[in-house]
């Protein structure tokens, strides 16, 4: 049975997107943003909305940054997943209606 109190909660202020990292790497590394982008074949208006979160990165293209920059693929997509359903409106408005928990059924609890 899903026990609902045991769920894992995300807290926005605490969980960071990929892009985070990529900007780390980015001064860390002192590479230009326009130089990354060439590697990994997009565009630099491709590679800012990445940073700025206004578009999150598909599978191809974590699979590009795992070959350019060692960052595992998984790492980074699961960061983007984390910081989007920590982000989510429906994540915080609807996880709270026990009307639509999913529960057992009254002939399962006989």
């Amino acid at each position: 049975m899903i026990d609902k109190d045991l769920e894992m909660k995300l807290n926005p202020k605490e969980c960071s997107s990929a892009s985070a990292l990529i900007v780390e790497l980015i001064e860390d590394f002192g590479v230009k943003q326009s130089d990354l982008a060439r590697r990994l074949g997009i565009s630099e208006k491709h590679m800012s909305r990445i940073l700025h979160k206004e578009t999150f990165m598909s599978v191809e293209l974590a699979e590009r940054l795992e070959i350019v920059t060692g960052l595992s693929a998984k790492l980074l997509l699961g960061m983007d997943a984390d910081y989007k359903l920590a982000h989510s409106k429906v994540n915080s408005k609807e996880r709270r209606d026990d009307e639509l928990y999913l529960k057992p059924y009254d002939w399962q609890l006989a």
